[in-house]
């Protein structure tokens, strides 16, 4: 199965996604690895055919919950597809198996979208206790909130922020997007201030 991995490599690198589909079919009939798999669902992905690379990505994280590229990519198809229920038990699995702490985020990011900020809290919590410096978020007195970068992002995200009188304001993050996202869900209320 090997060297069709191989091969199926280079045919996307080349996108040549007809010889990549060929190659991981036939590693997948030699030995069904969650690498051919994930490869599989790659292509299917990249011709259009969501709902089969979800299936491909799924099979893939069943015989492999720690395929990093597996997981990422059934995410966001989630999204794409309005299934983000349906990821959860691969992130969850996922978890158990690595403790990675940024599937953990994921999952809390999942969680929240689908309504559940107690266990998305709890999730985020445990990220916070075993490194408090994550990222930082704190309130004052006066109900302000302020929220200090966070590590390992290396970039920036702006967002539009529309206030209460219309106006349209950029906002540039510079830590990473996702804790923001969930921090600015399970901490912030209408109509509170923040300050970067």
């Amino acid at each position: 199965a090997d060297p069709y991995m191989g091969l199926a490599t280079i045919a996307m690198q080349r996108g040549d996604m007809a010889g990549a589909l060929t190659h991981y079919s036939k590693a997948a009939t030699i030995q069904e690895s969650d690498k051919a798999l994930a490869g599989l669902g790659l292509v299917h992905m990249n011709q259009g055919e969501h709902a089969r690379a979800f299936d491909l990505f799924g099979r893939a994280l069943t015989l492999n919950p720690a395929n990093a590229v597996a997981l990422g990519c059934i995410v966001r198809e989630g999204y794409e597809q309005q299934r983000v229920a349906d990821v959860v038990p691969f992130l969850r699995a996922s978890l158990e198996a690595t403790q990675d702490e940024n599937t953990r985020i994921t999952l809390a990011g999942c969680l929240l979208f689908l309504g559940d900020k107690e266990e998305a809290r709890r999730h985020l919590s445990e990220v916070l206790d075993a490194d408090p410096a994550y990222f930082d978020i704190q309130k004052t007195d006066d109900g302000v909130y302020t929220i200090e970068a966070i590590k390992g992002y290396k970039g920036e995200k702006t967002l539009t922020v529309q206030a209460d009188d219309g106006k349209q304001y950029p906002l540039t993050l510079t830590g990473k997007e996702e804790c923001y996202y969930i921090a600015f869900g399970l901490y912030l209320e209408d109509g509170d201030e923040l300050l970067f």
